[in-house]
């Protein structure tokens, strides 16, 4: 116990609780017999537990109004006595940490005198559910680990001699005792004295050459890891000065950029590296690395890469590919990748040239494949009224077609397939330059366009066959018809195509047709009726317009299978054919 009494704050005085409230309490006692010339049993019982009770909450009171500086100096008052001489002292404490409802830690800052030299030292006192532990840690406290109910394995480092110490709360009888005990974990991590790292190298040349007497030359071994890049000791330790550290960070420096690194000791014959941060240039492309560590077994790093995708006098287009790999590691820093995860994106920048502001002029996309030529799409097309910078949208007056060898057209795209406005990311971009669909099963890329809707809003398709002999697109109109599917679907076993729309009443039809050179000779027409939920459908076969072949209902119930009634019939009429 503290050779200082508590005490109890009340507005204007101190109140000792030992010396106070006690002879209150017998006061109360006294006056009660004073006023009854007999008391009962059981009035003297309930004042006696109504005392204890009053007893009890002093205590917690007590407890709570002790301040951490109060506590501190209370500590440091009880280890001071376990001093067995007169050459060291503790002469400052103070609470450093609360780990958990129940652990306090207390920084006790000391003084030795060793044949006349003074020395400083630090030591850590612990107290569990309020009770001091017996004994001291050396060093100052850094981590727990919670073994299970109110047992914990606590760590300190010893700035002195560099050593880390473990010690185990035990108890022994109603005392509490603090037991050295083997390190165990990945104590290391909390140890760090950098978790976080960002590539901030602004100047490269200028701060290799600051370090220039820490580069490590004629290792092979390096050399043949690090493909000869040149290799810097880094002086930011990352762990304090005596620990045992499993590794050597190094900085790499090569002819594109420059990266921080882990180099692992090898537990066998190999070496493990990862890198912690780093950035590399090369005209078209940029790549940074940072990471972190998030607690003492996952590791985080994040590479983000930018490169330039598309570079065309109108538009310049960047692709940002953001990787995360998250490690497991342990007290032996060696690293194992468990999870990647990856997100990309493009930014195009579209450019405006002011010259051109009120202009008709034509610009080229990049050369593509289409049908074992090569071609390129010519549009003429003036900016609309409000571009400016990067916010640029386009008016397209034609779209051509053309050669890429003897640059003449191909083809002019109709008004149906021309955009009026368009951004010019839709129209330069490799991914739609050429759009092209095989309509006839042919082997040659075909083109279609949407054109208006019918009298039910179905979308309309127009056709263009694509002629090998003259090397031109033909309009066919036997294959032009609507669909609800952004485009013909084309069955490519039966090499037949189908046409889904609405009818009346929101029920659906399909026409299936057979491309023929010449003519469409065939149509297949599917329709439901009834329930929606389970409709009938009903069909009929025209050969040369001519009805064949009808039933109605050909079945008596569409299975949905979740699906809605358009795909559900379409899918039907597949699995049929």
């Amino acid at each position: 116990m503290s050779s200082l009494p508590l005490t109890l704050r009340f507005p204007g005085m101190y109140l000792r609780s030992r010396y106070v409230l006690i002879p209150l309490l017998l006061a109360g006692l006294m006056a009660l017999h004073s006023c009854k010339d007999q008391p009962s049993s059981e009035e003297l019982k309930r004042e006696q537990q109504r005392a204890d009770s009053l007893m009890r909450a002093a205590a917690e009171a007590q407890k709570r109004l002790e301040t951490e500086e109060e506590l501190a100096e209370r500590i440091r008052l009880l280890k001071n006595k376990g001093f067995t001489g007169n050459d060291s002292v503790y002469y400052a404490a103070q609470v450093t940490a609360r780990p958990d409802s129940l652990l306090t830690i207390i920084t006790l800052n000391g003084k030795a005198n060793r044949a006349g030299n003074i020395s400083t030292f630090n030591r850590t006192a612990v107290t569990l559910d309020a009770q001091v532990a017996k004994g001291t840690m050396t060093g100052t406290y850094f981590r727990k680990d919670l073994l299970g109910d109110k047992t914990y394995r606590l760590y300190s480092y010893d700035d002195i001699s560099g050593n880390v110490f473990a010690y185990m709360i035990t108890a022994s009888g109603n005392a509490l005792k603090l037991t050295p005990t083997a390190p165990k974990g990945n104590y290391r991590f909390d140890l760090l004295q950098q978790s976080t790292f960002e590539h901030t190298i602004n100047n490269e040349r200028r701060f290799f050459k600051t370090i220039r007497s820490s580069e490590i030359t004629d290792d092979p071994l390096l050399d043949s890891l690090f493909n000869n890049a040149r290799i810097f000791r880094d002086s930011e330790a990352l762990l304090p000065e005596g620990v045992t550290t499993p590794f050597e960070r190094l900085w790499l420096n090569g002819e594109h950029g420059s990266s921080n690194v882990l180099l692992t000791q090898p537990t066998d014959s190999t070496f493990s590296t990862i890198t912690l941060s780093g950035k590399y240039a090369n005209p078209e492309t940029e790549i940074a690395i940072s990471s972190r560590f998030i607690n003492d077994s996952t590791w985080l790093q994040s590479t983000v890469k930018e490169s330039l995708i598309y570079d065309h006098p109108h538009l310049v287009v960047y692709q940002k590919d953001s990787v995360n790999r998250t490690f497991s590691y342990g007290a032996d820093f060696h690293f194992q990748l468990v999870r990647t995860d990856t997100v990309s994106s493009k930014q195009p920048y579209p450019q405006y040239y002011p010259n051109l502001k009120d202009s008709i002029f034509e610009i080229r996309t990049d050369k593509f494949s289409m049908n074992g030529k090569e071609a390129y799409w010519r549009y003429r097309l003036g900016y609309t009224k409000g571009s400016k910078d990067h916010r640029v949208t386009v008016r397209v007056n034609t779209k051509d077609l053309i050669d890429a060898e003897n640059n003449k057209l191909i083809f002019r795209l109709p008004s149906a397939g021309t955009p009026r406005t368009a951004q010019l990311p839709e129209l330069l971009t490799p991914p739609v330059l050429f759009k092209g669909t095989d309509l006839n099963f042919d082997g040659a890329d075909d083109l279609s366009f949407r054109k208006g809707t019918d009298v039910n809003n179905n979308p309309i398709y127009i056709v263009y066959l694509y002629d090998k002999g003259s090397g031109r697109f033909i309009r066919t109109p036997d294959l032009d018809g609507r669909s609800v599917f952004n485009g013909i679907i084309r069955d490519t076993i039966q090499k037949k195509l189908l046409y889904t729309g609405y009818i009346d009443n929101g029920q659906m039809s399909v026409s299936v047709i057979t491309p023929d050179a010449v003519e469409v000779k065939t149509r297949e027409i599917y329709w439901t009726t009834g329930n929606k939920n389970k409709p009938q459908v009903h069909y009929q076969k025209l050969v040369n317009n001519s009805i064949t072949d009808k039933r109605s209902p050909m079945l008596d119930s569409l299975p949905l299978n979740g699906s809605d009634l358009k795909t559900a019939l379409t899918r039907y009429i597949l699995e049929q054919n």
